[in-house]
């Protein structure tokens, strides 16, 4: 009797064991897409750029970091795009992912790359978190770094996360270019995901680098480009929107 009772009931048991977890992952799914939303506020200003001061190489100075995927600690949970993380990994060509993928992801430029000159000068990669707990600031720093595969050209930026007020800053100090790099560069700026599946899929900062503005990308691949450089001193700051 009881065999039979157990077996009648378990296939009704398990029948809403399924549909439970089919509603889970419904609701997750539902979640991250609209975690995908990247609302972003912008405004640029100007502060004198310094180098970092201290700090820990992401890897010995003089190794070429290209085409590799490093993970450093931020020091601190940081909240992006709906999600909470401690750590970024550093992508094949400079981007800084969140989770380790090309979903989440600031971009600083345009495929930065290791370089090093005949005088021994190379171009390297640190960081460090300062200030007290509640009121830290994670800085990513790229010196002298190049970007596509001109030998001659290098930039100067730094990456600032806020953990209290949660703002993206990005910092560029002093850079080689002469003249604005033509719009074929495609100098990408901003939040967003290269997979491109979101309804929404960035916050990109576009246009005059000297009086640059900034717009949530409305379809996939609707990319917003910088027409150059920005300027020593230029300072961009992404705040989260609720």
């Amino acid at each position: 009797m009881i065999r039979e009772i157990i077996h009648k009931t378990f296939p009704v048991f398990r029948s809403h064991i399924v549909c439970s977890l089919v509603l889970i992952i419904m609701c997750g799914s539902l979640s991250e897409l609209q975690a995908q939303n990247y609302n972003f506020s912008f405004s640029q200003s100007q502060q004198a750029y310094n180098c970092l001061a201290s700090g820990t190489y992401a890897l010995p100075k003089g190794q070429n970091w290209t085409q590799r995927n490093i993970h450093t600690s931020i020091g601190f949970h940081f909240s992006y795009n709906g999600g909470s993380y401690d750590s970024i990994c550093l992508k094949l060509e400079g981007q800084v992912s969140f989770d380790g993928t090309l979903q989440n992801c600031i971009s600083l430029g345009r495929d930065l790359r290791y370089k090093a000159d005949t005088a021994g000068n190379f171009s390297y990669i640190r960081y460090q978190t300062i200030g007290s707990i509640g009121q830290r600031i994670f800085m990513l720093e790229f010196s002298k770094i190049g970007m596509e595969s001109d030998p001659r050209e290098y930039i100067n930026v730094q990456l600032w996360l806020y953990e209290q007020a949660g703002e993206i800053e990005l910092h560029y100090g002093p850079n080689s270019y002469a003249v604005a790099k033509d719009s074929s560069s495609m100098i990408v700026v901003g939040a967003l995901s290269f997979q491109q599946t979101a309804p929404q899929n960035g916050y990109l900062i576009y246009g005059n680098p000297s009086h640059a503005q900034g717009a949530t990308m409305s379809a996939p691949n609707s990319f917003h480009f910088l027409t150059g450089i920005p300027a020593n001193g230029t300072v961009y700051t992404l705040t989260s929107v609720q």
